[in-house]
C-alpha cells in the first residue's frame, strides 16, 4: 500500500462517519479499488454506496446528490445532531 493511502486511511479512521459515494459505471472508477479502500478503513461505521443508476459520464454523481440527498444527509444526522 502506497505512503499516501495509508495516510488516508488513518485519517478516516478519526472520523465518526466514513462514506464512499461513487458511480459504478463512471469510466473513472475502478470498483475493486474501491471496495478495497473501503474494506481498509479502520472503522465499524462505514458505508459504501454503488450509484447503480448511471452511466459513463464522469460527473453524474454530483447530480445523485440533488435528487437523493438522504443518501448523505442520513449519516449526517446521525453523528451532528
Amino acid at each position: 500500500m502506497c505512503s499516501r493511502m495509508s495516510a488516508v486511511l488513518r485519517s478516516l479512521a478519526n472520523n465518526h462517519l466514513s462514506q464512499i459515494v461513487l458511480s459504478k459505471e463512471d469510466v473513472w472508477t475502478i470498483p475493486d479499488d474501491v471496495q478495497m479502500t473501503h474494506d481498509l478503513i479502520p472503522r465499524d461505521n462505514k458505508k459504501l454506496h454503488w450509484i447503480e443508476e448511471s452511466d459513463t459520464r464522469r460527473f453524474f454523481g454530483y447530480n445523485f446528490f440533488d435528487e437523493h440527498p438522504e443518501t448523505m444527509t442520513a449519516g449526517f444526522d446521525k453523528y451532528v445532531s
